[in-house]
């Protein structure tokens, strides 16, 4: 069974563009990975245009001559749900908000990783840590 969570970032205008991840969700999972590994907002942006995802890595694309797939990934690469599954991309494309209030009370999963100003952020359980690096 999974630890659900969903990894956003808020672009420049106030919106955020968030996906949902299946594994590992925890602090110690996919926090600590956000905090390691995804402190570039290009880096970032990638990942989450990429859409819902059943696991974070460290890397984001396979190598050129990788038979990566869901069913056989390659080793430290994350695995997307329409890339590496061939899922349809309507049901797993990232989500858009208009604002930090609304992506705060669309947020459900049992963590919800968000990237401002620079900052790893998350909410769980209704509490909202403002650096989870800390």
């Amino acid at each position: 069974m999974g630890t659900h969570c969903t990894i956003g970032y808020e672009r420049e205008d106030g919106t955020i563009v968030a996906s949902y991840c299946h594994y590992d969700g925890y602090m110690s999972g996919v926090g600590a990975k956000l905090v390691c590994q995804y402190s570039d907002i290009e880096k970032i942006k990638k990942l989450v245009s990429f859409g819902n995802m059943s696991s974070l890595m460290n890397k984001i694309m396979p190598s050129v001559r990788s038979t990566h797939s869901f069913d056989t990934p390659e080793a430290d690469v994350t695995v997307f749900y329409h890339r590496d599954r061939g899922e349809l991309w309507a049901y797993n494309a990232h989500i858009e908000y208009d604002s930090f209030d609304e992506w705060f009370e669309a947020s459900q999963e049992e963590y919800n990783y968000l990237y401002i100003d620079g900052i790893w952020q998350c909410k769980t359980d209704d509490r909202f840590i403002t650096n989870i690096a800390d």
